[in-house]
């Protein structure tokens, strides 16, 4: 079965304007840190739920913008449309959780390995 991509077109009105950069992390960084999380333990391969993008997009959208109507099935869409064109990648925005969340998502990010090899001076 062929994978299905999201056309501009197919998205609902409110979210075709909007990329991930347009995030606003810090209107719910618990949320931005467990999302990225996920990311972050992934191993190249982004494994991550549904529901907890669309918690993400609806928590962290601008103040201005209401996604209480979109379904999970739109922002999973929304998300492949913008991977798939390489407009604003989920990715580029873990930067910005790192700076603007660094508690919440270092908590979520759960890494087990040795401390004294790694820590706040350390970047990726």
């Amino acid at each position: 079965m062929a994978a299905r991509i999201a056309l501009l077109a197919e998205l609902p009105e409110i979210v075709r304007n909007l990329t991930w950069d347009d995030s606003e992390l810090a209107r719910n960084c618990t949320t931005a840190g467990e999302l990225f999380g996920q990311l972050s333990r992934s191993d190249g391969v982004p494994e991550i739920s549904t529901l907890d993008l669309t918690r993400f997009a609806i928590t962290c959208a601008p103040a201005t913008v209401s996604l209480r109507t979109v379904t999970p099935r739109n922002i999973a869409d929304w998300n492949l449309y913008l991977l798939f064109n390489n407009i604003s990648p989920l990715f580029d925005v873990t930067s910005r959780v790192d700076a603007q969340c660094r508690e919440e998502f270092c908590s979520a990010f759960k890494w087990e390995g040795n401390p004294d090899v790694t820590g706040i001076g350390v970047s990726y």
